[in-house]
């Protein structure tokens, strides 16, 4: 996709990763994983290679870049980024981001590398209300929201901003000791005149689907847009001259092109969905970017590894500092592709405009109310913790995420356990999945859980049924025999849905999400790996004078996906049940417990 002269073209590997992309210019960039299906490796048409790492969970823990400086990566038990840090190659700090979580998982707080301290207030549906910084470049800022999320005041460091709404919940009027800011709004919702206490006037045209066509500025600044049928912005023209933009098939952006369809800049984006920038590459000069955890640029490094651009901002994107002459217009989420219109300060994020002024969306909601009642808000207010690189929904974002065990194996009596089915005698080993998920789009979030590994039973003088198990995402009916005994079970993993719905008529799914599947914001699985129906099978046992002996090892993969953007893999962690035991007859049985019909942890 991209300008109608130019042309990508893809490769893939036997299990459909990309694995080679050649650019409209011929430049060739490869892709290796691992075999897990992870990206390990990219190397640019210049020869750049930029390599990850992952942790036993899988989670990211490095990406060397090709200038040698590397991001490092450490997560809590909850899977959530406690430090992120930006590294050369000899150790020195370009930057670096220690976060604290609340109990229900919003940033809290980040200390940076030269001790400054930001932290973040919020309200009880995670509306940032109030943010303070402290060290350089200090400031305090506090927010006010009406019922619908409008907010209505923004006092910063004294300066108080009022703001006033329709039923609609349009921008009417922003009031400062300076005068009063109007805006008036078309038939269809979309931000169409703002006119500033001076009487300057900023008119935006739009086309028939809602998209700016023209931004017409106080000092005479024409910017005018063009679209693709797919809604991605091809083309701007402002001051600095004209852009087209060359797309790859992830929505990430691949080169910008001038007038004459010349290129002036190459991106590097890894392989997924909305893109990971890497670096540009601009009149033969390569830059790398370095992010915090909100995926906004703090940084810009050069071939020889020295520092050229920094920048901070603001939660709601407000830039703070800017130093360096580096061209990008990716700053504020600029990993994900947020692009900054510099004429009217305002960002193009696919398929709306994010004004910074008014930090909220200038037009609806494409997709309706799926976010909610307010068309306007931008991530429910809850800037620090979600992002929304289509504009029209947002990310699925983790608060909590953590795999529960208790170690051994024992005997259970599931009866009246709600959750999994009542079993005659289950030996094996407890395991659950909690989590929780940022508003408004926990709906976006999914679990999935597969498991692989064994588990061996050896009857009596050494007969013994061994059973594999792969990642697959269907329900698996595994048949165990072993002698004159046969034990028959069934796994149902894959998509969780949360509906407790029998698969193939046996076990349950066994999960929940509270209070159900579309809003629920938490997440809670129970589950019993090893050998259902001992009862039986230990009476058959005992009838012919024998023992039985049974060998688990498997490991779980949990997975949230998030389904909103193209099932991207949003957090992983991996449990391994191991366990070997001799069950008989007198063993002591165990009740499971009787599981939260609200989530709550176990």
């Amino acid at each position: 996709m991209g300008s109608p002269k130019k042309r990508v073209q893809y490769r893939y590997d036997s299990v459909g990763n990309r694995s080679l992309m050649i650019d409209p210019d011929g430049g060739r960039t490869t892709y290796a994983y691992d075999a897990l299906s992870r990206l390990t490796s990219l190397v640019n048409p210049q020869g750049e290679r930029t390599t990850y790492a992952y942790d036993a969970a899988g989670r990211r823990t490095v990406k060397k870049l090709a200038n040698g400086t590397r991001a490092s990566f450490t997560y809590d038990a909850a899977s959530r980024l406690t430090t992120l840090a930006n590294l050369k190659s000899d150790n020195t700090v370009i930057s670096k981001f220690d976060y604290q979580y609340d109990a229900v998982g919003n940033r809290k707080s980040v200390v940076e590398a030269d001790g400054s301290r930001v932290t973040w207030l919020y309200d009880n549906t995670y509306q940032l209300t109030g943010e303070h910084r402290t060290g350089t470049t200090p400031y305090r800022n506090t927010f006010t929201y009406d019922s619908r999320g409008n907010r209505t005041l923004k006092n910063e460091g004294g300066t108080r901003t009022t703001y006033a709404y329709d039923a609609a919940n349009q921008l009417q009027t922003a009031k400062t000791t300076g005068g009063t800011t109007t805006y008036t709004f078309d038939a269809n919702g979309n931000q169409q005149l703002v006119e500033a206490p001076s009487g300057d006037r900023t008119t935006n045209t739009w086309d028939y689907e809602n998209r700016t066509t023209l931004v017409q500025l106080p000092s005479g600044i024409r910017n005018t847009m063009a679209y693709e049928p797919d809604g991605l912005r091809v083309k701007l023209e402002e001051s600095t001259g004209t852009k087209k933009f060359i797309w790859d098939d992830r929505k990430a952006y691949l080169a910008e092109t001038d007038a004459n369809d010349d290129t002036t800049v190459v991106y590097t984006q890894e392989p997924i969905l909305f893109g990971n920038l890497v670096s540009q590459r601009r009149s033969s000069t390569t830059n790398w970017y370095h992010y915090d955890a909100p995926a906004s640029t703090r940084a810009l490094s050069n071939s020889g590894e020295a520092v050229t651009d920094t920048f901070l901002y603001n939660a709601t994107g407000g830039c703070l500092v800017a130093s360096g002459t580096t061209l990008t217009p990716f700053r504020f989420v600029g990993a994900i592709g947020y692009y900054l219109n510099t004429d009217s300060q305002s960002y193009y994020v696919r398929s709306r405009t994010y004004v910074l002024a008014a930090a909220r969306w200038s037009s609806v909601d494409p997709l309706g109310f799926v976010d909610g009642a307010n068309l306007y808000r931008y991530v429910s207010n809850s800037y620090v913790n979600a992002q929304d690189p289509t504009g029209m929904t947002g990310k699925c974002t983790v608060k909590t995420f953590t795999t529960i065990t208790r170690q051994g194996c024992a005997l259970y009596d599931t009866a009246g356990t709600s959750f999994l089915p009542d079993k005659p005698g289950v030996y094996g080993a407890r395991f659950s999945v909690y989590a929780e998920f940022a508003t408004p789009c926990c709906n976006c979030c999914e679990i999935r859980q597969y498991t692989r590994g064994g588990i061996k039973i050896r009857i009596g003088d050494g007969q013994s049924s061994d059973s594999t198990h792969e990642r697959r995402e269907d329900c698996i009916r595994v048949t165990q025999k072993a002698g004159d005994f046969e034990i028959v079970r069934t796994i149902c993993y894959g998509h969780r849905t949360g509906d407790n719905a029998p698969a193939n008529g046996e076990n349950p799914r066994n999960d929940k999400y509270c209070p159900d599947r579309e809003s629920g914001c938490k997440y809670l699985s129970y589950d019993l790996p090893g050998v259902a129906d001992m009862d039986k099978t230990l009476k058959e046992i005992a009838a012919i004078n024998t023992t039985i002996q049974i060998e688990i090892d498997l490991i779980m993969d949990v997975e949230v996906i998030d389904v909103c953007n193209g099932d991207e893999l949003v957090s992983a962690l991996s449990t391994r049940i191991r366990c070997t035991g001799n069950p008989t007859n007198g063993m002591a049985r165990v009740k499971y417990p009787k599981q939260s019909d609200d989530c709550a942890r176990d």
